[in-house]
């Protein structure tokens, strides 16, 4: 166990529990077991995992994933089977990297939204509640009519199968997927009018620009403080189009028009409300709202990490259910109430003009420092500290993209020192035979 990255590498092919303390558990964000073949609840323990790299684990037993609430990120490429809810329900879970062969068993994926979903084989009630970024059929995939086909929904289908099998798995808003090479012959003998884009399904826009809006590095940036119609359904369907990890408006008064579930990150200086249901994946918030909130507008922000609101000073029933919640700045804020709820990941709150705290701050699992400069002392994980102490607690913003990236080159280069260390093994032991049979050679001439 690395305590500085929260990185736990197992080396066995299962887990042993027992060897890893109660206190432990809630430092490992990350789990690498390069040696286990099938994942389980027993590493439900993990209450704060977030990145799994199981790369030849073939088998998610049932009930899988369904308690590791603050998971992110799975990375999976051998797995073969996947068993009812072992993937469900876990909100924050946004990549799922799995085989090209995996079967989906009934139940097996339900409640997610995922960036990518690649389907080969699959059961007749697989999926149900599914929002997909980018969707995957095969030309030889084998997948039956989906009972509850109607509440998924994907933005990008690459559907290569004769049957135009995508039709079984989702039929939410379908008439406004793009279809990527996809024979237009195809979509027409089933009655479709789907765009279609002849690229694969992985290429992305470089950049793109129309009368204060740009699109350059995954970045949308929209200069305007209205816009109209005609505008939204072109930025629109430029998300649906394209990876858009960050949006940058600025003026923009209003964005609850703007359809973007996948952005990770969202600047808004000048909005009068914020409409949470259109960026439900966002992890870093940087706005100016009013002094005051509606109740629950921040709540159920289940990818949130990050969020910073300068103008605010009174929070009521506000940011529970926030997951993945971990740094907060609100330097206004004078009176915070029943709020900051079943936030398992909150440690850090700056807020130098808080004076009164009621029903809040309840359900994570990391102790809590709240900065403020009229509050001192302790109850229970929450901590009042005058001025700040701790190197590093410092306001740091990283989207998970980067998280991610990083983890997945850790990985193959872990691959790839495991392939250099067993050639090396290999001609260790071939040098080691010779000198055996040199040796035995050697005997045997001595003895006669």
């Amino acid at each position: 166990f690395e305590i500085e990255t929260g990185k736990l590498f197992i080396y066995s092919d299962a887990l042993n529990p027992q060897i890893i303390t109660e206190d432990l558990r809630l430092f490992i964000e990350c789990i690498i077991a390069p040696n286990l073949k099938a994942f389980s609840k027993q590493f439900s323990i993990f209450k704060r995992l977030k990145y799994l790299i199981i790369p030849n684990a073939e088998l998610f037993d049932k009930e899988a994933c369904i308690y590791n609430q603050l998971l992110c990120s799975v990375y999976a490429p051998k797995v073969k089977y996947l068993k009812r809810d072992s993937i469900a329900y876990n909100s924050a879970l946004r990549y799922l990297h799995t085989s090209n062969f995996t079967y989906f068993a009934p139940n097996s994926c339900t409640n997610v939204q995922l960036r990518t979903l690649k389907i080969r084989q699959a059961d007749k009630n697989a999926f149900q509640n599914l929002l997909i970024q980018k969707s995957v059929i095969f030309k030889d995939s084998q997948i039956d009519a989906q009972l509850y086909a109607n509440t998924n929904q994907s933005l990008k289908i690459q559907d290569k199968s004769d049957e135009l099998l995508s039709r079984n798995v989702f039929q939410k808003d379908l008439a406004n997927s793009v279809f990527y090479t996809t024979q237009l012959q195809c979509l027409q003998s089933h009655n479709m009018a789907n765009q279609v884009r002849d690229q694969s399904i992985f290429v992305n826009r470089s950049q793109f620009s129309l009368q204060n809006v740009e699109f350059t590095n995954k970045k949308l940036s929209i200069h305007s403080q209205t816009l109209s119609e005609a505008q939204i359904d072109i930025i629109n369907q430029l998300i649906r189009e394209n990876d858009v990890f960050e949006l940058y408006a600025p003026n923009l008064a209003d964005v609850s028009a703007i359809l973007c579930p996948f952005a990770q990150v969202l600047t808004a200086f000048n909005l009068s409300a914020f409409a949470p249901k259109s960026f439900n994946s966002v992890k870093i918030l940087r706005l100016q709202l009013p002094k005051t909130l509606k109740e629950a507008e921040f709540s159920d922000l289940f990818s949130l990490t990050q969020i910073k609101l300068d103008n605010l000073q009174f929070v009521s029933k506000n940011f529970n259910n926030c997951r993945s919640l971990q740094k907060v700045q609100i330097p206004r804020v004078k009176r915070i109430k029943n709020s900051f709820q079943r936030c398992y990941d909150l440690c850090l709150v700056e807020d130098s003009d808080l004076e009164q705290v009621e029903e809040s701050f309840r359900g994570s699992y990391r102790e809590i420092k709240i900065y403020s400069r009229k509050l001192v002392g302790d109850e229970g994980k929450v901590r009042f500290v005058g001025q700040k102490q701790i190197e590093g607690d410092k306001f740091q913003e990283q989207t998970h993209d980067k998280t991610h990236n990083e983890l997945y080159r850790q990985m193959r280069k872990f691959q790839s020192e495991q392939r250099t260390n067993w050639c090396q093994i290999i001609k260790i032991n071939e040098k080691l035979e010779q000198v055996k049979r040199e040796v035995h050679k050697q005997l045997q001439f001595d003895g006669e």
